[in-house]
């Protein structure tokens, strides 16, 4: 973060429940410490009921630029949207909030982006790919609709709320309708890409979101979860010699975008 802050600084936000585990503060503080912008980002960590004061302060705030969105708050972020650009309007879920010169507010969703950007970055081929998703939530909608978009030939979809779930599954069909995207989940997995877009494994938690022993050996486990930056689900998996793919890499693999989306037509933009 800048050493001073003045009555200058353009304010942005990461809001979540929790936050120790955040990464985005540190890159957008050391950018805007690196390209001479006066700007700093802090984070909060935010209960269920502090949403709606939030955002209603953020429209009222003229030096408060924007928020970035983690768990839990990415569907309630997007019901106080002004507009959403396509994927959040799929999901109904937004990790990025801009707030425009007149109050309104603009959200993105760049989840699915840096996900795949990462899968791209590590050789692993999305096209007609057999993809396990472990949870339907915003991060998990977001990435099941970046994946659809590049041509995955089935998807799976796992989520411990069955309304969640087919909700899911209904708007993949409706938007991607030559996508196998099965009703009831299979007796045994076959898959080459499973994703944990849950919060299993975070801060502690020993737990796996998906038994190894049900994936076939040359599956690539990805995870989302940042904290610790390999999970225990992660680690067993590289133990046994599979591909694996980090939280970590995602969020890094989409900070530009949360970069663009956040500076929109900011002034202070150096680019």
């Amino acid at each position: 973060m800048r050493e001073t802050i003045s009555g200058r600084t353009d304010v942005y936000f990461m809001i979540g429940h929790p936050v120790t585990q955040v990464r985005t503060p540190s890159l957008f503080n050391g950018w805007a410490a690196k390209n001479g912008v006066d700007a700093a980002m802090l984070s909060l960590d935010l209960a269920a009921d502090g949403i709606a004061p939030f955002f209603e302060t953020l429209r009222r705030t003229a030096n408060a630029r924007g928020a970035v969105v983690t768990v839990p708050h990415k569907q309630a972020a997007f019901r106080h949207l002004d507009r959403a650009l396509p994927t959040p309007a799929f999901v109904e879920a937004c990790n990025v909030v801009r707030r425009e010169p007149d109050g309104t507010l603009t959200g993105a969703m760049t989840d699915g982006l840096g996900y795949v950007t990462a899968l791209a970055a590590n050789g692993i081929a999305l096209g007609d790919a057999d993809f396990l998703l472990i949870g339907a939530g915003g991060a998990g909608s977001a990435i099941a609709y970046e994946a659809a978009r590049r041509g995955v030939a089935r998807m799976v979809v796992i989520d411990q709320n069955a309304e969640r779930r087919e909700t899911l599954r209904r708007k993949l069909a409706e938007v991607f309708p030559k996508l196998d995207c099965p009703a009831a989940i299979p007796e045994k997995i076959t898959c080459d890409i499973a994703c944990n877009a849950t919060p299993v494994g975070m801060a502690g938690d020993p737990g796996h979101p998906f038994p190894l022993d049900d994936l076939p050996d040359g599956a690539a486990v990805t995870d989302v979860v940042t904290d610790p930056a390999k999970t225990p689900w992660l680690l067993a998996a590289q133990d046994r010699g599979m591909t694996i793919q980090t939280g970590i890499e995602m969020v890094e693999a989409q900070f530009d975008l949360i970069l663009a989306e956040l500076l929109g037509g900011n002034r202070q933009d150096p680019g």
